[in-house]
């Protein structure tokens, strides 16, 4: 599979690494009319702090001793409300044109960024020091992560449906959600 140098086509079948992909893909096979949907990571809507990949890092910021978080792999993070409306979109479109084939679609927000990366913007946006965040410039220790989880888009984008919201613009609301 070609998704540790780089980017994760919707024909790729997924590695050990991607558990989660690895169901969906399994699901496709078992039930052919059905659409997936594969998203690498994913924030926003949050309810607490630490119900996401994403939201988790305040508690890198909130702590004060020094924390080292990853600047290796490479995460394109969508936000909850693009996802919805990505959904919506798609079941719109199956509902216009039943001709439209089932399928495997993917959605990665457009922006690059390691852990570190987004820990620093956090920290920024919620005007907290991030002097304490280490950069760990290593693979991530525990269980194999892609390099990078950048996903072709362009089944959705084919179809006119693309959404991005800008993540210092999602971490802005999750940060006004918990004034």
């Amino acid at each position: 599979m070609a998704c540790n140098g780089g980017y994760y086509e919707v024909s790729s079948v997924p590695d050990d690494a991607v558990a989660a992909a690895g169901l969906s893909y399994f699901t496709r096979m078992l039930w052919q009319d059905s659409c997936i949907l594969r998203i690498p990571v994913i924030y926003g809507g949050e309810e607490s702090i630490g119900e996401s990949a994403i939201s988790v890092l305040i508690y890198a910021i909130q702590v004060e001793s020094q924390t080292s978080v990853s600047n290796f792999e490479i995460r394109f993070p969508s936000h909850t409300r693009d996802i919805a409306g990505i959904i919506y979109e798609l079941v719109q479109r199956k509902l216009q044109d039943q001709s439209l084939k089932s399928n495997i679609y993917h959605w990665c927000g457009s922006e690059p960024f390691t852990k570190y990366e987004m820990a620093r913007i956090i920290a920024e946006t919620f005007g907290q020091s991030h002097e304490h965040i280490i950069p760990f410039n290593l693979p991530s220790p525990g269980t194999p992560r892609p390099t990078n989880c950048q996903m072709i888009c362009e089944r959705l984008e084919n179809l006119g449906i693309r959404r991005h919201t800008r993540f210092v613009e999602g971490i802005e609301d999750f940060r006004k959600f918990f004034e």
